[in-house]
């Protein structure tokens, strides 16, 4: 019976095959067939593939029989040989499963990546070498060259999961305890170089490492408490932290003493900043907590904040100066007559970038980078609208607390300031880092803040800021198209701040162009200037969204009139909800107020509409 079922019988088998031999035969077409077609003959086995399979059989069975027996066997007491017998056991039945692991581990790269990942592989195994060598200056320069190769290289971004999958994280983290183990143990003498830019370098590894991926920072976390261990290593060496003296150790290297040390501060305020601000919300616990903790601390919010500070424009425009006068050393160090800055002294000089080389600092550069994290994370602190309108305490009392650190005067004249712009139209110009003085991302946060903290109550605000700061900036913008912009980090930087930061709080007040025929001249201009931007072939996708939507917020404000020199070259990527927009808005005004220009607008209108749709 149990035979029947499992479908070993195989008298039936046979009985039932003989029948259907007989159906078959008693079939005049396969008669027929058989006659007309010739049945080429089964293609002859291979003795070779034969005797292979059978031969893997038979040793496979040689194995699990032999294993059967050991198992059963009393003669062996290794505990460690059992352990080894029963995997090698498990692994003649999961062969299957071993290779559905492997394939899931299985990494399939374009060719045009072939030479990255070449070189990716080579210092990979340079930097696993290191990792049972005493480290001396040889070694410290290969490891150093090895993990900025790993960081530069496009495999490093691009496949983030192959990272994790070679453990190249938890390998960096080995020379890490390596470095820090033979630290501790060895005595330090005077004048001898301790160890700790090699911790440097490794730490800005594992930074880099967690900022490609989500699942990267995820096993991140099963070291945490290797990283909270040695989090205050470097917290004791005076050239890797902020600090409000001068940092004698750069000064000693010819940096100019400015009173005090900028450099790395804006690393304490990102851990600040990330627990204040989490999946772009404001967490009011922890605002309140920081707020208090800078109140008691005021030199914690720098030489311009803190007490009878000179204000944050002040800071802003010294660092600039400071900056622009670095770069003017760099390029022409005779010509002493353009320096703006009082802070490099009568007889100005500055460390080269060929003799510092990645230990090159800007101190005007390091200021402002201070000054605009600071700024940014005290935006984010700011209580949420609601709470201020439900008139909590707590709430008005931190807005108060913040509005006392920065005026508004000093918020509009850092916007009012003008970036340096590169003429991309000559092949010479290079642009590949960042410029000297004021950069996009520092407007970006004290922008942040004007909106968080103040806010725009006015239509007289708004265009007093648009005519002094954004429509410059948007002007700036349109003034590098060119096909190199895509090269240029600058061009890049200020379409990221103008479509991130400009272009949305202006989309989010548009209601205060309704009433502004007495602005008419400055929404003409900026019109036109945004709608040129949108030309850019420098914006990306979403960049480009939010030109359309400032254009079709403005388009539902503005009266039909100032909208007829731009109807004639519509040309946006929101063009089906540019035309609704304005037709809404020009019919709301018709049965408002039955105006000829409206009445002629419309007519003017469909037939735009209808060219653009023909297109």
């Amino acid at each position: 019976m149990l035979v029947q079922k499992i479908g070993n019988d195989e008298e039936n088998g046979e009985e039932e095959r003989q029948n259907l031999i007989e159906t078959e035969e008693g079939s005049w077409v396969d008669s027929l067939a058989r006659l007309v077609v010739a049945v080429p003959p089964p293609p002859p086995s291979s003795d070779i593939e034969m005797s292979t399979k059978k031969g893997t059989r038979n040793f496979r069975d040689m194995i699990i029989n032999m294993l059967r027996q050991w198992a059963l066997g009393s003669f062996i007491e290794s505990n460690e040989l059992i352990r080894k017998m029963f995997h090698l056991l498990l692994r003649q039945y999961s062969g299957v499963r071993e290779l559905q692991d492997a394939m899931a581990q299985t990494y399939v790269l374009h060719q045009r990546n072939n030479e990255d990942v070449q070189d990716f592989i080579v210092y990979l195994i340079q930097i696993r070498e290191l990792l049972t060598v005493q480290f001396e200056h040889t070694e410290e320069a290969i490891l150093k060259r090895g993990l900025w190769k790993l960081m530069n290289n496009r495999i490093f971004f691009q496949h983030p999961d192959l990272m994790r999958l070679l453990s190249v994280h938890e390998n960096v983290m080995s020379i890490m305890m390596n470095i820090l183990t033979a630290q501790q143990g060895a005595v330090e003498h005077e004048g001898e170089e301790d160890s700790s830019e090699m911790v440097v370098a490794c730490s800005r590894f594992l930074c880099y490492f967690c900022r490609t991926s989500r699942q990267n920072q995820k096993a991140m976390f099963e070291h945490l408490s290797f990283l909270l261990d040695n989090a205050t290593m470097l917290l004791a060496r005076p050239s890797l932290r902020c600090g409000l003296q001068p940092n004698s150790e750069m000064i000693a290297k010819g940096y100019p003493d400015i009173g005090w040390d900028p450099v790395e501060g804006e690393r304490y305020i990102d851990f600040l900043r990330f627990c204040v601000w989490i999946n772009g919300e404001n967490v009011e616990e922890n605002a309140n907590l920081v707020i208090r903790l800078l109140i008691r601390r005021p030199e914690c919010l720098g030489i311009a904040l803190k007490g009878e500070g000179q204000g944050l424009f002040a800071a802003f425009k010294e660092a600039i100066a400071l900056s622009e006068d670095i770069r003017v050393l760099e390029e022409d160090g005779d010509n002493t007559e353009m320096l703006k800055s009082g802070l490099l002294g009568e007889s100005p000089s500055y460390p080269s970038k060929e003799g510092e080389g990645e230990d090159y600092l800007d101190l005007g550069a390091a200021t402002l980078d201070f000054y605009s994290s600071l700024v940014d994370l005290l935006a984010k602190c700011a209580p949420d609208p609601l709470a201020i309108q439900a008139g909590k305490g707590d709430s008005l009392r931190a807005r108060a607390i913040l509005r006392s650190l920065i005026s508004l005067d000093d918020l509009g004249q850092i916007l009012s300031l003008r970036f340096t712009i590169p003429n991309l139209t000559v092949a010479a110009s290079d642009d590949n880092g960042p410029l000297p003085g004021l950069l996009p991302n520092h407007k970006g946060s004290v922008l942040l803040f004007l909106d968080r903290v103040y806010g725009i109550d006015s239509g007289d605000m708004l265009f007093h800021f648009l005519e002094q700061s954004f429509l410059p900036d948007l002007r700036a913008a349109t003034m590098m198209d060119s096909p190199r912009a895509l090269e240029s980090d600058t061009a890049l930087a200020l379409n990221r701040y103008l479509c991130n930061a400009v272009l949305p709080l202006l989309t989010n007040h548009s209601h205060f162009f309704a009433d502004a025929e007495h602005h008419a001249a400055l929404l003409d201009a900026t019109l036109h200037t945004v709608y040129r931007m949108n030309r850019l072939k420098s914006l990306t996708k979403n960049q480009r969204e939010a030109v359309s939507d400032f254009l079709v917020a403005i388009t539902r404000e503005l009266p039909p009139g100032m909208m007829i020199k731009l109807l004639r070259k519509v040309r946006t990527v929101s063009t089906s909800a540019f035309i609704y927009s304005f037709n809404r808005n020009a019919l709301r005004l018709k049965q408002i107020a039955g105006q000829t220009s409206t009445k002629k607008l419309k007519i003017k209108k469909f037939q735009r509409k209808i060219r653009v749709l023909e297109k």
